[in-house]
């Protein structure tokens, strides 16, 4: 477990799983949509829900709830790209998991639709989120979300771990997503692995926020950690021989 704090505007904390999940006014919809609320203030006050239908994103720019007024409607743009999974892993120093993708899956067409938000001004402060961004594609599920904070640090949702956020059937079951640089931010694995008492370990970790709903952790990207400047600490808990808690507290001294 561990915590990363710097200082900045206050966030205020928001249980994400107990927030009213409603749509005053929604549109005509042209397949069946899925939902996700998100939060974009450090107030955890402006609340916007962002609806996928079958060839556009509703997105409720200014957090009133109502999807049908103009602007809000963002056509999807198909496109094709294809993924080398080789190089990859080897831009990210990661070759040696190349072995354990079969052969037919090491290069992959993914076809993609794209969603561009772009800016977000936050109602009531001076606050100008830019470069919001969805994705969807045909070979993975949930749905891709990227945007700067601030229109100066990159945040991320969802993870090569965890998937992308899954979009719900209903407002109800609608996952929350708070995607901020403000601390404190949490810890969560970037990938699986083992620790072996005795032996050097290396660990991949995400520094961000958990929502509310499968894959909603928004993580910020490495280029919010400032080397030499930002410390980070991670305290390991694990059960001794004689089965009881032992906790080392140890500082994270560098990133990829």
């Amino acid at each position: 477990m561990g915590l990363f704090s710097r200082a900045t505007p206050e966030l205020v904390a928001v249980d994400c799983s107990r927030i009213p999940r409603t749509i005053a006014r929604e549109p005509r919809y042209r397949g069946k949509p899925s939902y996700a609320l998100f939060i974009f203030d450090p107030a955890g006050e402006f609340r916007v829900w962002a609806v996928l239908d079958e060839d556009a994103l509703y997105f409720d720019r200014d957090g009133n709830g109502d999807l049908t007024e103009p602007g809000k409607r963002i056509p999807a743009k198909r496109t094709e790209n294809t993924l080398d999974m080789g190089a990859l892993l080897a831009s990210i120093g990661r070759s040696a998991d190349l072995a354990e993708i079969p052969e037919a899956a090491r290069v992959v067409t993914l076809k993609q639709c794209t969603y561009d938000v772009g800016r977000l001004p936050v109602p009531g402060t001076k606050l100008v989120h830019t470069g919001l961004v969805f994705s969807t594609s045909e070979n993975l599920p949930g749905v891709f979300f990227r945007m700067k904070w601030c229109g100066e640090h990159t945040v991320l949702a969802g993870s090569h771990m965890d998937g992308w956020p899954r979009f719900a059937p209903s407002p109800g079951a609608a996952p929350v997503l708070r995607p901020t640089v403000l601390g404190p931010l949490t810890f969560k694995l970037a990938r699986e692995g083992v620790l072996t008492i005795g032996e050097e370990s290396n660990v991949a970790l995400r520094l961000g926020h958990e929502g509310s709903g499968e894959a909603s952790f928004c993580a910020v990207n490495d280029e919010y950690l400032r080397p030499g400047k930002d410390r980070i600490f991670a305290t390991l808990v694990a059960p001794t021989a004689s089965g009881e808690e032992a906790r080392v507290r140890t500082e994270i001294k560098g990133h990829c």
